[in-house]
């Protein structure tokens, strides 16, 4: 039989709905459940496009003998860091306290009070059988201990919330926040630091515009730099557009594939701004590719927009994204050899390695389509009219796979940012059909998201009826949605 979560409107709440652990939202019931029975609440938070955390639910929560211990001996909830991430930063920084990481799925102990205890993040089968059993005989054998734990760390994140709290600021001092930038940047890829590497479009739009502004040319090459990496790697989806959240490694060949609304649509304005501050027409095509690959694949029925796509299909991550040299040979026939050259796919078996598992690749492309064209004696014209045919076939064999899981949620803060993006990039690219873009939503979101008494709602969904709102609206959403609000307006 589900469990409760099978009532939930989060998607990422009801895939667990079918698990054998009587997970419950978070809510005074479970913790008033916690006191009568006195019993630890495991805090289990993560979001629905996340492939780590599939691959906990299927090692542990799914599995029955782990499941009887966990509704034996804690109370579990489940919680959507995207739609509560009040909920979710609190135990975070408690984590990240505990153990010096922090990310999802976010796994954490807490006492009836909600004070942690511990936690961390993705814990493999067996160590998470026995953490659990420790843990609990920790609880019976050892209160004054628990205690004892649970009140030191609860004074640490006071002292950690009073050092990080509001404060007021003095004026930034340009030049040493530039350098200490420069510092990490890495200047033969592109981004900052090894791997993973993170897109990190807001540090990048700084960079740029204090670049131009400054006339510093080698912020400005740095900038170029990671601009065209980030879009020649397979962190960039060659066929149909947008990004993945992050690279594996540190040449951006890689992707952790899931796709997230705000990634794409901080990308889409910073791209949107290089196109016109660098003067380079290419930008402003991946621009509207991004605009176009979130108009195509994250449209939510009833209006606004979606909040990601799943790393996995069909079970395993990335499938639904890479590909074999069979299947490209299949699809392109003749004209594979010159897409094999595009895309860095090794044209026999003996020539390296993949760039994914069993033989699979990720498609790359570190030339653009005048530079290939040039490589293989085509014209222009002729190379665009090749690339363009030939993305249009591996996209439609590329349809007839299983397709990654949508989240359908919709964040009003999240698609503030979009609708921000889509009116900034139809101001600087000169285009009228990315305004209408920003329009549509933001009418929508001025219907639906506003509460009754005037404030926001966080989370919509589709209820089968259309879209419902519902819990109340955090400092994100009021900032993202006034900003985009304010862009559009001028």
């Amino acid at each position: 039989m589900p469990n409760a979560l099978a009532r939930a409107a989060s998607p990422y709440l009801r895939q667990h709905q079918d698990n054998p652990v009587d997970w419950m939202e978070w809510g005074d019931e479970a913790f008033e459940k916690a006191r009568r029975e006195n019993k630890f609440v495991l805090v289990s938070s993560g979001y629905a496009a996340c492939h780590w955390c599939h691959v906990m639910a299927h090692e542990s929560f799914e599995d029955e003998g782990i499941a009887a211990i966990m509704n034996r001996d804690f109370v579990c909830v489940k919680v959507d860091r995207e739609e509560r991430p009040d909920v979710d930063q609190v135990y975070l920084d408690a984590v990240q306290l505990m153990s010096g990481r922090g990310g999802w799925p976010l796994n954490c102990f807490v006492l009836p009070d909600g004070r942690p205890v511990y936690g961390g993040t993705y814990f493999p089968k067996a160590q998470w059988t026995q953490l659990l059993e420790n843990l609990a005989a920790m609880g019976r054998e050892q209160p004054a201990a628990i205690e004892e734990q649970a009140g030191k760390i609860t004074e640490r994140l006071r002292l950690f919330e009073r050092a990080s709290g509001p404060r007021r600021s003095d004026p930034m001092p340009w030049p040493e926040t530039v350098a200490s930038f420069a510092a990490r940047f890495d200047r033969d890829d592109g981004g900052t630091g090894r791997a993973p590497k993170f897109p990190m479009p807001c540090e990048w739009s700084f960079l740029l515009r204090y670049s131009v502004r400054e006339k510093d040319e080698r912020i400005l090459k740095q900038v170029r730099l990671t601009l065209d990496r980030m879009l020649a790697g397979g962190i960039h989806d060659q066929l149909a557009g947008g990004f993945a959240r992050y690279s594996v490694d540190g040449e951006w060949k890689v992707p952790h594939f899931e796709k997230m609304l705000y990634d794409n649509a901080q990308l889409l304005r910073l791209y949107a701004e290089a196109s016109v501050a660098l003067r380079e027409p290419a930008y402003a095509s991946i621009a509207r590719g991004i605009a176009d690959f979130v108009e195509n694949e994250l449209s939510a029925p009833g209006g606004g927009y979606c909040s990601a796509l799943d790393a996995d299909s069909e079970g395993e991550e990335g499938l639904f994204y890479v590909w074999t040299r069979a299947e490209l040979a299949e699809v392109l026939g003749d004209r594979f050899p010159a897409f094999a050259d595009l895309f860095c796919v090794n044209t026999s078996d003996d020539a390296g390695e993949a760039h994914w598992e069993h033989g699979r690749h990720v498609l790359l492309r570190p030339h653009s389509v005048p530079e290939w064209g040039a490589r293989h004696g085509w014209g222009p014209e002729e190379a665009e009219l090749a690339w363009e045919q030939g993305r249009r076939d591996l996209l439609a064999y590329r349809a007839r796979r299983e397709r990654p899981m949508r989240d359908d949620k919709v964040l009003t803060g999240w698609n503030g940012l979009m609708i921000e993006a889509l009116a900034s990039a139809s101001r600087l690219l000169g285009d009228g059909e990315l305004l209408e873009r920003a329009r549509r939503g933001a009418d929508f979101l001025l219907a639906k998201a506003k509460r009754p008494e005037g404030g926001l709602w966080r989370r919509g969904w589709n209820s089968g009826a259309g879209p419902e709102f519902g819990i109340e609206g955090f400092l994100e959403d009021y900032a993202c949605l006034a900003r985009a609000l304010v862009e559009l307006y001028q």
